[in-house]
């Protein structure tokens, strides 16, 4: 996917324009609005990879310490590769058959991969079944113990894609 260097959400539509700024008001009040849990949901063509791309542009290049507190994760390679996220096994250290705890080593790692991450935006929504978004939030809980009491480990969450595929 080659983009301007620029970042000029002109492209986008009206309701893609809001929701945009809906993550980057909740970003720039800190996460002080409270929880932000939202699905952005569409068919195919109506440029949700745009939207997708603002909203990645505006949250990563507005990094806190050099590091960007967002996080852009995918469930297949393909679509990581096309879309330049991350496999969601990979960062979540989620395996792929077995629904476990993480051992203490790698939940040291874990935590310290993820304590800057503020907002995760999951891609192709349609691949995620409830056994993955139960894992992806025990591990987060894991990580983040003084989150335990909110979901997904107090991490805000965008999911994107097509619940009609």
């Amino acid at each position: 996917m080659v983009r301007e260097t620029y970042f000029s959400p002109s492209s986008l539509s009206y309701k893609q324009l809001t929701d945009f700024e809906i993550v980057f008001r909740h970003f720039v009040n800190g996460g002080n609005d409270g929880a932000l849990k939202m699905i952005i949901q569409g068919i195919v063509g109506i440029k949700k990879s745009d939207l997708i791309y603002y909203i990645c542009h505006a949250l990563s290049t507005s990094k806190t310490n050099a590091k960007s507190p967002f996080l852009f994760l995918s469930p297949t390679s393909i679509a990581s590769f096309n879309i330049r996220a991350k496999i969601i096994h990979s960062p979540s250290k989620i395996p792929i058959k077995d629904m476990k705890p993480l051992p203490d080593e790698d939940l040291v790692v874990f935590y310290e991969e993820m304590r800057h991450i503020r907002y995760i935006l999951i891609e192709e929504m349609s691949f995620i079944g409830p056994r993955l978004c139960i894992q992806i939030d025990s591990h987060l809980r894991e990580a983040f113990p003084e989150n335990n009491d909110y979901p997904i480990g107090g991490s805000f969450v965008i999911l994107v894609g097509d619940l009609g595929k």
